[in-house]
Protein backbone atom coordinates (compact mmCIF):
# COMPACT_ATOMS: atom_id res chain seq x y z
CA UNK A 1 0.00 0.00 0.00
CA UNK A 2 1.23 3.43 -0.87
CA UNK A 3 -0.39 6.84 -0.49
CA UNK A 4 -3.11 8.05 1.81
CA UNK A 5 -5.82 5.69 3.07
CA UNK A 6 -8.46 7.83 1.33
CA UNK A 7 -6.83 7.12 -2.03
CA UNK A 8 -6.97 3.33 -1.74
CA UNK A 9 -10.51 2.99 -3.21
CA UNK A 10 -11.48 0.27 -0.76
CA UNK A 11 -8.45 -1.90 -1.42
CA UNK A 12 -7.42 -1.56 2.22
CA UNK A 13 -10.79 -2.80 3.55
CA UNK A 14 -9.14 -5.48 5.65
CA UNK A 15 -6.86 -3.04 7.40
CA UNK A 16 -9.29 -0.07 7.61
CA UNK A 17 -10.34 1.18 11.02
CA UNK A 18 -14.01 0.41 11.62
CA UNK A 19 -16.21 1.26 14.57
CA UNK A 20 -19.77 0.54 15.64
CA UNK A 21 -22.14 3.36 16.58
CA UNK A 22 -25.51 2.99 18.28
CA UNK A 23 -27.92 5.88 18.76
CA UNK A 24 -30.41 6.08 21.62
CA UNK A 25 -33.07 8.78 21.84
CA UNK A 26 -35.11 8.82 25.03
CA UNK A 27 -37.77 11.32 26.08
CA UNK A 28 -36.78 13.27 29.17
CA UNK A 29 -40.04 12.76 31.01
CA UNK A 30 -40.11 14.47 34.32
CA UNK A 31 -43.08 15.67 36.28
CA UNK A 32 -43.06 19.42 36.80
CA UNK A 33 -45.92 19.08 39.27
CA UNK A 34 -47.78 21.74 37.36
CA UNK A 35 -51.02 21.34 35.43
CA UNK A 36 -50.51 23.46 32.33
CA UNK A 37 -52.71 26.46 31.86
CA UNK A 38 -52.50 27.91 28.39
CA UNK A 39 -53.99 31.29 29.21
CA UNK A 40 -51.16 33.81 29.12
CA UNK A 41 -52.80 36.33 31.41
CA UNK A 42 -49.72 36.98 33.55
CA UNK A 43 -45.99 36.80 33.07
CA UNK A 44 -45.91 33.94 35.62
CA UNK A 45 -48.28 31.88 33.45
CA UNK A 46 -46.14 32.59 30.40
CA UNK A 47 -43.03 31.30 32.16
CA UNK A 48 -44.82 28.15 33.39
CA UNK A 49 -46.34 27.50 29.96
CA UNK A 50 -42.91 27.80 28.36
CA UNK A 51 -41.34 25.49 30.95
CA UNK A 52 -43.98 22.80 30.40
CA UNK A 53 -43.78 23.14 26.63
CA UNK A 54 -40.01 22.67 26.80
CA UNK A 55 -40.34 19.73 29.20
CA UNK A 56 -42.55 17.67 26.88
CA UNK A 57 -40.16 18.22 23.94
CA UNK A 58 -36.90 17.46 25.75
CA UNK A 59 -34.95 14.36 24.64
CA UNK A 60 -31.73 12.77 25.80
CA UNK A 61 -29.56 11.62 22.89
CA UNK A 62 -26.74 9.12 23.43
CA UNK A 63 -24.18 8.15 20.80
CA UNK A 64 -22.28 5.02 21.81
CA UNK A 65 -19.11 4.17 19.91
CA UNK A 66 -17.30 0.84 20.15
CA UNK A 67 -14.07 -0.05 18.32
CA UNK A 68 -12.43 -1.69 16.55
CA UNK A 69 -14.81 -3.91 14.64
CA UNK A 70 -12.80 -7.08 14.16
CA UNK A 71 -12.78 -9.22 10.97
CA UNK A 72 -15.07 -11.80 12.64
CA UNK A 73 -17.67 -9.07 13.34
CA UNK A 74 -17.11 -8.80 17.08
CA UNK A 75 -16.18 -5.49 18.68
CA UNK A 76 -12.96 -4.77 20.57
CA UNK A 77 -12.59 -3.19 24.01
CA UNK A 78 -12.71 0.50 23.05
CA UNK A 79 -15.84 2.37 24.21
CA UNK A 80 -16.96 6.00 24.28
CA UNK A 81 -20.39 7.53 24.92
CA UNK A 82 -21.51 11.08 24.13
CA UNK A 83 -24.70 12.44 25.68
CA UNK A 84 -26.68 15.58 25.04
CA UNK A 85 -30.12 17.07 25.63
CA UNK A 86 -32.12 18.30 22.66
CA UNK A 87 -35.35 20.25 23.00
CA UNK A 88 -37.26 19.90 19.77
CA UNK A 89 -40.13 18.06 18.15
CA UNK A 90 -39.11 14.55 17.05
CA UNK A 91 -40.48 13.78 13.59
CA UNK A 92 -40.74 10.21 12.29
CA UNK A 93 -40.70 9.59 8.55
CA UNK A 94 -41.03 6.34 6.66
CA UNK A 95 -39.02 5.81 3.46
CA UNK A 96 -40.70 2.49 2.72
CA UNK A 97 -37.66 0.54 3.88
CA UNK A 98 -36.52 2.38 7.01
CA UNK A 99 -38.15 4.56 9.60
CA UNK A 100 -36.09 7.72 10.04
CA UNK A 101 -36.25 10.18 12.92
CA UNK A 102 -35.45 13.89 12.68
CA UNK A 103 -35.36 16.68 15.20
CA UNK A 104 -37.12 19.79 13.99
CA UNK A 105 -35.51 22.82 15.64
CA UNK A 106 -37.83 25.53 16.90
CA UNK A 107 -40.93 23.41 16.27
CA UNK A 108 -42.69 22.40 19.45
CA UNK A 109 -45.85 20.45 20.08
CA UNK A 110 -48.03 20.01 23.10
CA UNK A 111 -47.67 16.30 23.94
CA UNK A 112 -49.48 16.60 27.25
Amino acid sequence: MTGAATQQSGSNGLTAFRYQMSVEIDPWNFDTGYTPVYAPSTSANLALNYTNLMAVNLHEVRLRFAWPVLPNGSVGPGRQTYRSLICSHLLATNTGVYQLWFFQPQVYTNNL
